[in-house]
């Protein structure tokens, strides 16, 4: 076969993203969460977190390339785990051996790791105690500047809520008082990072699982936070469409069905079947008797 001529400085491009992306799809399962994430804990609209705990929203098959983001960004946790090890810091709970605490029915937090000693000249900052809860997040540039110059209660208010939380967990479970969290960011673009630490409001945490339950046990719609599509709350959230456009679900699912409820054990039951626990995957899939809520 003739190998055809090309231009002396031609560039031969060859897309070998699409195949990489379409793997990652195909690798990719659909997930429900059974529970309230610590994150999603501080969403301040109690309509979203309605809908997401009673998964009224698409499931909707992310892209190859978000996925590869998520997979980036758990590698990189991984790395500030590995850098702070290396320098001395004492770790528990890490990885694999990450914690996973029921906080209250229905809402669950799953701490980065526990830092048990050795933080470079913690000693400096009165007060600060050990056990410390640890979290750590990746971010773009645009997010990573603003969290610098705000700080995390103001720039990220949902990671100051899931800090909250994670120390009432990491208190419970290890039986220790937990009253600090050492919180780190990596920059994406030029692996810059910040680190805060954030300090125990029992207020704070109270007011957080009170808005949770709220949303958990509400027995209609909760009102939108905002009415505006282009809201800072409502351009990116996954039930936009449904507050702005078609204000109505069609996800079929114990969970939007009016017969089924969440209980405070921490299970769902039904009054169809005598109100039996419904088991995780009965849920997703739901029944004949679905009516939508």
């Amino acid at each position: 076969m003739k190998i055809p001529e090309r231009k002396k400085d031609e560039v031969i491009k060859y897309n070998i993203q699409s195949h990489i992306d379409n793997l990652y799809e195909r690798n990719s399962l659909p997930y429900r969460s059974s529970n309230i994430g610590a994150s999603s804990i501080g969403n301040p609209c109690l309509r979203a977190l309605y809908l997401s705990f009673r998964w009224a929203g698409g499931m909707e098959e992310k892209k190859g390339r978000i996925l590869r983001i998520f997979e980036m960004g758990s590698r990189e946790e991984d790395i500030m785990v590995k850098c702070l090890k290396d320098i001395g810091v004492e770790m528990i709970h890490t990885g694999q051996e990450q914690l996973k605490i029921q906080l209250a029915p229905h809402i669950v937090v799953r701490p980065d790791g526990v830092i048990m000693s050795g933080l470079p000249d913690i000693e400096d900052l009165e007060g600060v105690t050990y056990p410390l809860n640890f979290e750590t997040k990746t971010m773009n540039r645009h997010n990573f500047d603003k969290l610098e110059k705000q700080g995390v209660r103001k720039a990220k208010p949902e990671y100051f809520a899931q800090s909250q939380c994670e120390m009432e967990g990491v208190s419970r479970e290890l039986g220790l008082e937990c009253r600090y969290t050492f919180f780190t960011a990596i920059c994406k673009d030029d692996c810059r990072i910040y680190a805060e630490i954030i300090p125990y409001e029992e207020a704070k945490f109270n007011w957080y699982m009170e808005h949770a339950n709220q949303a958990i046990y509400a027995d209609r719609l909760p009102e939108p936070y905002s009415i505006d599509p282009e809201s800072e709350y409502c351009k990116y959230c996954d039930h936009s469409i449904f507050c702005h456009v078609s204000n109505e679900s069609r996800e079929v699912n114990c969970r939007t069905c009016a017969w089924a409820r969440p209980d405070v054990d921490g299970t769902w039951k039904c009054s169809v079947y005598d109100n039996d626990s419904i088991p995780y995957e009965a849920q997703t899939k739901g029944c004949p008797c679905h009516s939508f809520n």
